[in-house]
């Protein structure tokens, strides 16, 4: 007999798919879905959660998580912006609330697992379960996903994960699928801004060169929209949210060669090996680059074999070996010197 499933149904084409495709080999499915916002997509996303569970014929538990979410996902994200940092609520919405208390929800309604949307896949190695990337490169998602608890794995299914997008937007349109924007999206649709003031624009060294509206505006790496006339190219290469200035310097100023990450996470339990070759992804849409991982004095240091551009604090840079997640982190400090340098 085939298990009982908890889909967490977002409102988008992409879990309507993975509930179809698990009705479609026999399994019992089950709806959830979390109202995360108050607004008008918010309402738009229950829905659509609401129709895709009347055309597939499955019971929906609609449940009311604004407060979850605030507390869960929008202050520490808050908190991350104030502090000149770039946070990426996805990664936290995952390991808190969608593989968190969604995942305890679903457990609690009877399911034996819980299934999503994303473009994942479970694997297995030594006896433990093991999260690896999709079997279509240009829509894995294992980047978002690195943070989450060990344990989840051994519940969660990715129906998607072996499946090429356009396959999935092909079952979408036969089956009459409700189209709606990817869970990914949704986080940042409801994320909101933080209060702004205006501050100064300094170069590297502390010369006043213009001024801002607003830290949230600025990105490291950026060009353009800094209101500066000088007569060469001149990039965000730091923004200081206690001094409420944006730093700008020269594009050799972004290169980074290490990055020192905190709130360290790996699925296995523990990292790997000190100086293991391994890759590291600093950026969802960027592909994976080699790199070493430095565990020492209570720090962990990812180190690339090519200098990377524009890595910013509060970022998450994750780990793999191969199509294995090994876990990743959040960048505190970044280096433009490898520590192998002097090797």
């Amino acid at each position: 007999m085939k298990s009982t499933v908890a889909v967490a149904l977002s409102g988008g084409a992409d879990s309507a798919v993975a509930a179809h495709v698990l009705l479609s080999t026999g399994h019992r499915v089950l709806g959830i879905h979390y109202v995360l916002n108050n607004d008008s997509h918010a309402q738009t996303q229950r829905e659509r959660a609401e129709a895709v569970a009347r055309h597939l014929g499955v019971i929906l538990d609609v449940r009311e998580a604004t407060g979850l979410f605030e507390s869960l996902v929008i202050t520490p994200s808050r908190e991350e912006y104030r502090a000149g940092r770039t946070p990426n609520p996805c990664v936290v919405c995952n390991r808190t609330v969608k593989f968190g208390a969604l995942l305890d929800h679903a457990i609690g309604m009877g399911a034996d697992q819980m299934a999503t949307g994303h473009y994942a896949r479970i694997g297995l190695r030594d006896g433990r379960s093991t999260l690896m990337r999709a079997v279509d490169g240009h829509a894995d998602q294992s980047y978002f996903l690195y943070s989450i608890e060990p344990h989840a794995l051994e519940c969660v299914l990715f129906p998607l994960g072996s499946m090429q997008r356009r396959e999935v937007s092909s079952i979408a349109a036969r089956e009459g699928l409700v189209a709606g924007k990817s869970s990914q999206d949704i986080c940042f649709d409801v994320f909101p801004g933080t209060e702004e003031r205006s501050g100064d624009v300094v170069d590297l060294d502390g010369h006043i060169v213009g001024r801002h509206r607003g830290l949230s505006s600025f990105t490291i790496g950026q060009r353009r929209g800094l209101g500066i006339a000088t007569g060469s190219p001149l990039y965000v290469v730091r923004v200081d949210a206690e001094q409420n200035e944006v730093v700008v310097g020269s594009e050799k100023d972004l290169v980074c060669r290490a990055a020192t990450i905190r709130d360290v996470r790996w699925l296995a339990g523990h990292p790997p090996s000190s100086g293991q070759e391994v890759q590291a992804r600093v950026r969802y849409r960027t592909k994976s680059t080699p790199a070493r991982v430095l565990s020492e004095d209570l720090a962990t240091i990812v180190v690339f074999d090519e200098p990377q551009r524009a890595v910013a604090p509060g970022q998450s840079v994750v780990i793999y070996d191969g199509e294995e997640v090994l876990g990743g982190g959040i960048v505190n400090v970044t280096h433009q010197r490898s520590p192998f340098e002097n090797e």
